[in-house]
């Protein structure tokens, strides 16, 4: 077996070189893989060494190996079969060095040689885990032709068992020896004479007890510039098991004062720690000493008002079931910080938020501060966070006329900035207070027939809700109604006072009016061409120019729908307004209708 070992170590080099040069693992379907051909037989000569490995007989599985070398296999299996086998064969190299260092350890463990043992046991621990990892990786490449079923798969399965059992046999040895180790080390440890005492059975939460002692050799020596470590294991408030360290002195004594944190029946552990050199010569030493903390678990409630009201000065009432005690109010978003102590009743505060805080909810931390024999508390409460609505009020017409002063009026219940946008115009009219009036005056050129205001309202007080009011009122312009009020009055001094004669001529005004479009402006007409080619849908005798848009716009792209409207209000303009700037309309018409035209074709 020595003599094979410089080969081995050969093999190992070359194998590793060879599989970095391979590019694997590449995809090929299992079910490709034929049941009886070669491919079977190579597998079974594989499994074969699989079975020789298990048995620890290394030198005819390598021999079995070898033959697979020459192994002829379809030339699309030839790249996982050679990967597989670069695989196997250095797991079987791993295989073989680790038996060897287990051997060697068990020899040196005989002739009670306890640290070459131990070095011995490493490095077949760490050929043993090369081994492992070797076995994973001829796994997955193995797994690709676990989908062929069959007597390949069967193969498959059983090869890969029988390395496993090889790794377990190897693992068992090493645990084995390492476990003997460590009892003939631990034999060969000195005990230490560890003497502990506490200077009370009984205390307080919070209260400290003594803890004195001194630690010997097995000879009564003392041990100077030792670590004692002393930790207790119970229910910590607040955090994990505490843990102190203390040094003994020259002539071995050590002494603590260590505070309890705890409630019950604690169970103190004072141990001797070897460290370095002692880690070799003496055994770890422990005394359980038992010491009662008295403890009042205290009780906790909060009631205040839901929701909280910002840039208010909201309440909060606590009550404890112990007098006196102090506890920490906190909150981060909103900066609530504070300290109170309790009386034996109902203790209220006031709690403000402040004005920059938003709506929502937040967590309020409530801790009490630990008092002797009392613990503390910790209590995590979720409080709303709100602001109210103001009471408003607006006064406005629901018709404006162009050229004529008209007032709107706000009123609200708390003081409140208001200002009134007209979001066509692009002004802002603020008010002089909450509860006031302005008079607005649309400009004779103003070509809308609506009016839209947006009216915000920014209370003063914090605890308010600001608040934006969108307004639309239909906007008329007096100059064609007073000039159809001439014609209707021209028409009854003409034709008399009957009732029929008068209906006839409005009828024949609105007739007109309906079918201008036809006779007056082309650009009107180029208009109402321009829906129907977008839409589909035309225009009928009795439909006035708004019926018409409206009753196809809903057929329009979404994206354009506004562009429609806003060419709408413009040739009404042309039509019914004043015959002023008619020019200007047109002018502006056909540029909107070049727009959408150009919009279409994109």
């Amino acid at each position: 077996m020595k003599k094979c070992i410089p080969l081995l170590l050969l093999l190992l080099t070359l194998t590793q070189n060879a599989i970095a040069l391979t590019e694997f693992p590449r995809h090929i379907d299992p079910s490709t893989a034929p049941s009886t051909t070669n491919i079977l037989d190579y597998l079974t000569l594989l499994h074969t060494s699989s079975m020789y490995l298990a048995e620890l007989n290394i030198n005819r599985a390598i021999n079995m190996t070898s033959t697979l070398r020459e192994a002829a296999i379809p030339q699309q299996f030839r790249d996982i079969f050679n990967r597989t086998l670069q695989l196997y064969t250095l797991f079987t190299v791993e295989i073989n060095m680790s038996i060897r260092y287990t051997n060697l350890s068990e020899e040196a463990l005989k002739s009670n040689d306890l640290d070459k043992c131990g070095s011995l046991i490493l490095a077949a621990q760490q050929h043993l885990g090369n081994a492992e990892q070797l076995y994973t990786q001829t796994r997955d490449v193995l797994n690709y032709l676990v989908g062929a079923g069959g007597a390949v798969e069967e193969t498959i399965k059983s090869t890969l068992n029988n390395m496993e059992k090889a790794i377990s046999f190897i693992r068992n040895r090493i645990d084995a020896v390492s476990k003997e180790l460590e009892e003939r080390r631990h034999l060969l440890l000195k005990e230490v004479e560890l003497e502990v005492k506490v200077n009370k059975s009984k205390v307080f939460y919070g209260d400290f007890i003594e803890i004195r002692g001194r630690v010997e050799d097995p000879l009564g020596a003392p041990l100077g510039n030792r670590t004692i470590a002393i930790y207790y294991n119970a229910t910590i408030y607040r955090n994990t098991s505490a843990l102190w360290l203390v040094q003994s002195s020259a002539q071995g004594f050590f002494r603590a004062s260590v505070p309890v944190k705890a409630c019950g029946v604690i169970a103190i552990r004072i141990a001797f720690i070897p460290q370095g050199f002692d880690a070799n010569v003496y055994r770890y030493t422990e005394k359980v000493v038992n010491v009662t903390s008295l403890c009042i678990e205290p009780t906790i409630s909060v009631h205040m008002q839901q929701p909280l009201l910002i840039g208010a000065n909201n309440s909060m009432c606590i009550e404890s079931s112990i007098p006196n005690l102090r506890v920490n109010i906190s909150s981060k978003g909103l900066a609530l910080s504070k300290q109170v102590e309790l009386s034996t009743h109902t203790t209220c505060l006031g709690i403000l938020i402040p004005a920059n805080v938003s709506e929502g909810m937040y967590r309020v931390d409530i801790f009490s501060e630990a008092e002797r024999g009392v613990p503390p508390k910790a209590l995590h409460i979720y409080v709303n966070v709100s602001r109210l609505d103001a009471n408003l009020s607006i006064e406005h017409p629901t018709t404006f006329f162009v050229g004529v002063p008209q007032s709107i009026c706000v009123k609200t219940s708390v003081n409140s900035s208001v200002e009134i946008m007209l979001i066509e115009l692009g002004r802002v009219v603020a008010l002089k207070s909450s509860n006031s009036c302005t008079d607005l005056l649309l400009p004779i050129s103003y070509l809308g027939t609506q009016l839209d205001l947006e009216i915000h309202v920014t209370p003063y007080n914090a605890t308010y809700r600001s608040k934006v009011v969108k307004i639309s009122m239909q906007v008329l312009d007096p100059i064609p109604i007073a000039v159809t009020v001439l014609i209707i009055i021209l028409m009854v001094l003409v034709y008399g006072r009957g009732g029929a004669r008068i209906s006839s001529a409005v009828m024949a005004i609105q007739r007109r009016s309906e079918t201008i479009y036809q006779i007056l402006s082309p650009v009107i007409k180029e208009f109402v061409d321009f829906v129907k080619a977008l839409t589909g849908v035309g225009i009928e005798a009795h439909m006035t120019l708004r019926e018409y848009v409206n009753s196809a716009l809903d057929r329009a792209p979404q994206e354009m729908r506004s562009a429609l409207l806003a060419a709408l209000r413009i040739a009404e303009n042309i039509l019914y307004g004043p015959p002023t700037h008619v020019e200007e309309l047109v002018k502006r018409l056909k540029e909107v209708l070049s727009g959408l035209v150009r919009v279409l074709r994109l």
